[in-house]
């Protein structure tokens, strides 16, 4: 209390009081649950589990955490607008119309949080109670999609870190996974620099990771080369895909095969959970650039690949030619790979 006590001194001179902020420009709904928190604004919906930190707090604070992510996710929305803030919890209502209170440290804390991060922004609050059947946000505080949630083992990124460099930038991430403060979410996030990674050019940065779901690992290869971008992706050793080929072609440097293990990804809210193909999957961690010459200059230090005599020499780009997946021919030089 004695920090807001003494903001006010400093600031009381300062501050004007409107005779009203006028109507609410936007309107948004929130709300938690002991499992994660929601927001929607009109047709924009968000949410996501808490850590495992967070969700051992009390509801009524989760509520008003609820509240600040959202506001936080859709900052770009509602900048320099009178926001009403419609909420099924009074707890809630109470501490933000009133800015904090003295019956929790917590809430009084966040609330404050929340109306800092307002006044930065020249955002006014109006909030609200609504009915817990009619607040559209509380499906998203109990639904997750987790396959989007998992993470490479902290100790594993910090070795390819020490092994290449530091990247810049956590391209596929959310708040719950990032491996880096900097880091650009697929979805509205309370926390990432960007949103949407193909929304942004990749060699704004000198060096990017990339975990991407693997179903968008042929978008990514494209844009690494279109963007001529330098980094670290993460993929599964998948060598039939049709996207393999042209990842091995981005190499600068010998990939990684990382070890097999049921550690290996996690899933941050979940700390025990194990990734359904653990047994089956091996990953690899590829150094990579956009641009051709890097490629090449790579290519020209590797041995070449020399067929048995009578051999017909293969075609393809890309080929897998040890038993233990060790080896990779790519036009026509011989990769090996390294073990971490």
């Amino acid at each position: 209390m004695k920090g807001d006590l003494e903001w006010w001194v400093a600031n009381v001179s300062t501050e004007l009081r409107h005779i009203s902020h006028g109507s609410p420009q936007i309107v948004i709904q929130t709300d938690a649950s002991l499992l994660g928190w929601g927001g929607i604004l009109s047709d924009n919906e968000i949410g996501g589990r808490w850590t495992d930190e967070e969700s051992k707090n009390h509801i009524n604070y989760l509520e008003i955490l609820a509240i600040y992510f959202t506001l936080k996710s859709f900052l770009h929305l509602i900048i320099n607008k009178h926001v009403k803030v419609l909420t099924d919890n009074t707890t809630a209502v109470a501490y933000i119309s009133n800015m904090g209170g003295t019956k929790s440290i917590d809430c009084n804390t966040i609330s404050r949080q929340i109306w800092l991060f307002c006044k930065d922004n020249d955002i006014w609050l109006t909030c609200t109670h609504i009915a817990g059947k009619e607040n559209l946000a509380d499906k998203k505080s109990r639904e997750f999609d987790d396959k989007l949630e998992w993470k490479l083992e902290r100790s594993v990124f910090d070795q390819l870190c020490t092994l290449w460099q530091r990247p810049d930038i956590d391209l596929f991430a959310s708040r719950l996974n990032f491996q880096l403060e900097n880091y650009c979410s697929w979805k509205p996030d309370p926390l990432s620099a960007f949103i949407d990674a193909f929304s942004i050019n990749w060699s704004y940065f000198q060096f990017v990771y990339l975990f991407p779901p693997f179903s968008l690992l042929s978008r990514c290869i494209f844009k690494i080369r279109e963007d001529g971008a330098r980094g670290v992706v993460i993929a599964p050793f998948w060598q039939t895909q049709t996207w393999f080929p042209r990842l091995m072609q981005l190499l600068t440097d010998n990939p990684i095969v990382l070890p097999k293990n049921k550690k290996i990804l996690n899933l941050p809210h979940d700390p025990q959970s194990v990734h359904p193909l653990h047994k089956k999957m091996k990953l690899i961690a590829c150094p990579v650039s956009g641009v051709a010459s890097e490629n090449e200059d790579f290519l020209k230090k590797q041995p070449t690949y020399s067929c048995r005599l009578g051999n017909q020499v293969q075609r393809n780009s890309t080929k897998c030619i040890s038993g233990n997946g060790s080896n990779i021919v790519t036009k026509n030089k011989l990769i090996a790979f390294k073990f971490l």
